[in-house]
């Protein structure tokens, strides 16, 4: 079962619409930044010389691979890690397919592998999205280690992982593409749950973005104490908590989404 869901999901044009479209638009932002574009055709010596300096270990995280850090594209990656297989359940309950399903494999089996297909399908599009605009700025950017000395480094020692980052730049790039490809498999499962109990596809879509928000908003309320443990907090480089709070949300999240997919969708009435 889990099989077919995977071939279904890496197949649709929508999973190639996110790994390509996010990684134009991520290329375009550091065109527009000029950092690309300058370093490129070397129209000042200045603009050449600053990216040159800073390399593509610094350029990559500051020009799109931030979480809320200046890219339309990474501000909107709850959405955009929906769009590729979260609302299948939906899709799957509306066209009656999930009726001749239903006859041939257990539900709860179903379920179980929807919600890990999804996850699997998501997290890959992400990784790949953001994977192939870090590997253009290896082949354009000289690979030229960040040093701590430097005053523009796109990781501060208040950041996350900074001994991790000034180590070994290119695993640290590595490890946090990694981790908002996590982020974002966890943001379309909590689509994937919203779809057990709504109706509407775009309201799907959007689920995972309006609860970021609402969330982050709440936190701020509360002083930055309390916003320190928000995604926009941990996935840029301005969080200053325990490296162990992201592994916590995480969990949460992922528990909170498999729980109510689990127990809604065994009650749901497909007949």
């Amino acid at each position: 079962m889990l099989k077919n869901e995977l071939k279904r999901g890496f197949k649709s044009w929508r999973f190639v619409l996110v790994v390509l479209g996010g990684f134009i638009i991520n290329l375009v932002n550091a065109i527009h930044g000029s950092t690309l574009l300058n370093f490129i055709f070397g129209s000042t010596y200045t603009t050449s010389q600053y990216a040159l300096s800073r390399g593509y270990f610094d350029s990559s995280l500051s020009n799109g691979i931030y979480l809320y850090g200046g890219c339309s594209l990474s501000f909107l990656l709850p959405l955009i890690a929906a769009i590729p297989f979260a609302d299948s359940y939906y899709e799957d309950r509306s066209s009656g397919f999930i009726k001749n399903i239903y006859i041939r494999e257990n539900r709860i089996s179903y379920l179980k592998a929807r919600f890990l297909g999804n996850l699997i399908v998501s997290t890959s599009a992400v990784f790949l999205m953001y994977g192939l605009y870090f590997y253009v700025l290896l082949m354009v950017f000289p690979a030229i280690d960040p040093n701590p000395l430097y005053t523009s480094n796109a990781i501060t020692e208040i950041g996350f992982f900074p001994q991790l980052y000034y180590f070994n730049a290119f695993l640290y790039n590595v490890v946090w593409i990694s981790i908002l490809s996590i982020f974002g498999g966890a943001f379309a499962s909590i689509a994937l749950a919203s779809s057990s109990i709504l109706k509407n596809r775009f309201v799907i879509l959007l689920t995972p973005f309006i609860m970021i928000m609402l969330v982050d908003t709440v936190f701020d309320a509360f002083g930055p104490n309390i916003s320190q443990i928000s995604a926009r907090a941990f996935l840029g480089n301005f969080f200053t908590g325990s490296e162990i709070m992201p592994i916590i949300v995480l969990l949460i999240t992922f528990i909170f989404a498999y729980t109510l997919f689990i127990v809604k969708g065994r009650r749901n009435d497909v007949f």
